[in-house]
């Protein structure tokens, strides 16, 4: 009798691991997806940053010469390229961008890069690799800027047009139209 009554119990707490593992994996297959869904709403990619069509909500920020810069009187097809140097993909992504921007130089009016999280030192040689063709930005104005274009994961490069809205977002300059 003893031995029915033990497997009885050890069959219970069984039982209840088992459910226990089973709703965690019913969660977690719920959480992803919800991920998917929002993958699938966003295109390729889970952000929530602008999108094509988009308005840029407004900035006013000082260029490292004091030229003063602000959502209202960007060019059309100016380049806004949102890096950091702590990010791998980032760092890949800043040639590509030089590549297109030396392909693309006749079309366009502005290029500004933005570098998020890092300190002088940190930044110092992609401020070098783009500091040729761009403003770049980076300090307390980067802030500003990244949250008027929502960022919220790097790369960015957007292009806008004169009017201040989001011609297209892209995650690195192959996804960025070629005119010939």
């Amino acid at each position: 009798m003893e031995i029915y009554t033990a497997f009885t119990i050890l069959s219970a707490v069984l039982i209840a691991l088992n459910t226990f593992f089973t709703l965690g994996v019913a969660r977690k297959l719920e959480m992803h997806s919800k991920l998917l869904r929002e993958i699938a709403t966003h295109g390729n990619r889970a952000s929530k940053s602008l999108q094509a069509g988009d308005k840029v909500r407004g900035f006013s920020i000082s260029t490292p010469d004091g030229r003063k810069l602000e959502s209202d009187n960007l060019q059309d097809e100016t380049i806004i390229a949102f890096f950091s140097p702590k990010c791998p993909p980032c760092v890949e992504a800043v040639p590509e961008l030089v590549d297109y921007v030396k392909k693309t130089q006749k079309e366009r009016t502005s290029v500004i890069s933005v570098l998020i999280g890092s300190s002088p030192l940190e930044g110092k040689e992609m401020a070098g690799q783009l500091s040729p063709f761009s403003d770049v930005i980076s300090g307390p104005n980067s802030k500003e800027i990244a949250d008027a274009f929502e960022v919220d994961s790097m790369p960015a490069i957007f292009t806008v047009n004169g009017s201040g809205f989001v011609k297209v977002a892209a995650r690195s300059a192959a996804d960025l139209p070629v005119t010939a």
